[in-house]
């Protein structure tokens, strides 16, 4: 009886401390699936890399700009304004790249909803934009004007300076690092993550910005570029940028700035082109003399797993320039 009696109550206690186990991890899988994921909107897909980058899978990256579109030309409907103020967090370059946002992206600021436009971070480094005006100015020696440094704070209210700032690995790490600051402040439970992640992407980048520099070391000869959007990567890599077709895309290139890119053309190892304006980079390349390599400014072209697996790439693409010439 008396063992009977024992039998029954370990199986009672048992019992009871698997209920009190169970209800205590049910509650606590409930708290964490309780925290809702963040829902972040990016302009464009090189920035969707950059915010992945960090975040990793704990938090939606959504991109507003579909595959193939300009941020220059590109309207928003009546959908796109609808994610666009229901997103936790809308980052954007800016409104010289990006001028379809900047009503959205004030109301949001407005609404006192979470805005991130990245010219406005601190210490970015600005290449002057060739000039189209006075082609004469943007040619052979006068080179250095391209990659002139601008102070940021007048920057993203001054025209004139090249908006593709995911092109310079200097300018992705600040930006990474203030990205990091303001999620982490946003999303608390995300912390953790995107100290980690931003330490291990940064340690990568170097590592890729240091074989892509090498790589074009050997480089002496210069190229023109259909659309001038590449001046970031030229100044982080030395590369000599000779001129520029046009400042945007779509834009009517002049008979006198064609003559003067055709007088200059033969220093030049080819016209550089984003995959998006080949047709039209290809009948100037033809009167110009010179072949047309490909390049994807805009990250659309494929799917890449990282912003340094997009570097990469986009590196390997620009080198078919120089390599055509060898």
């Amino acid at each position: 009886m008396n063992y009977l009696l024992k039998s029954l109550l370990k199986q009672h206690s048992f019992l009871y401390l698997s209920i009190t186990l169970l209800a205590f991890l049910g509650g606590s899988a409930w708290a964490q699936s309780d925290v809702k994921r963040p829902q972040i909107l990016v302009s464009i897909q090189p920035i969707a890399l950059l915010v992945r980058d960090l975040v990793g899978d704990q938090a939606d990256v959504h991109t507003l700009l579909p595959g193939g579109s300009s941020p220059h030309h590109f309207q928003l409907k009546v959908s796109d304004r609808k994610r666009l103020l229901e997103a936790d967090t809308l980052i954007w370059v800016g409104e010289d790249l990006e001028r379809f946002l900047e009503k959205v992206a004030n109301q949001r600021a407005t609404n006192q909803q979470a805005v991130i436009e990245l010219v406005a971070i601190e210490g970015l480094e600005w290449p002057q934009m060739a000039s189209v005006e006075a082609p004469e100015q943007g040619h052979g020696s006068d080179h250095q004007e391209h990659h002139q440094e601008h102070d940021h704070n007048d920057h993203h209210h001054a025209h004139g300076v090249d908006p593709h700032l995911w092109l310079s690995p200097a300018n992705v790490q600040r930006v990474w690092h203030a990205l990091a600051q303001q999620l982490g402040e946003q999303f608390p439970h995300l912390i953790t993550t995107i100290n980690n992640r931003l330490a291990s992407q940064t340690q990568a980048l170097q590592q890729a910005s240091s074989a892509t520099e090498t790589a074009f070391a050997g480089v002496t000869q210069g190229y023109y570029v259909y659309h001038d959007g590449v001046a970031h990567f030229a100044k982080a890599n030395n590369l000599d940028q000779l001129g520029a077709l046009t400042q945007v895309p779509d834009e009517a290139i002049s008979a006198k700035h064609l003559r003067e890119l055709n007088h200059n053309a033969s220093n030049a190892a080819c016209l550089i082109a984003d995959w998006s304006e080949v047709q039209q980079a290809s009948k100037y390349g033809k009167r110009l003399g010179l072949s047309v390599t490909t390049v994807d400014v805009l990250a659309t072209q494929t799917a890449y797993a990282s912003y340094n697996d997009y570097y990469t790439t986009f590196a390997k693409q620009f080198q078919g320039c120089f390599i055509l010439t060898q």
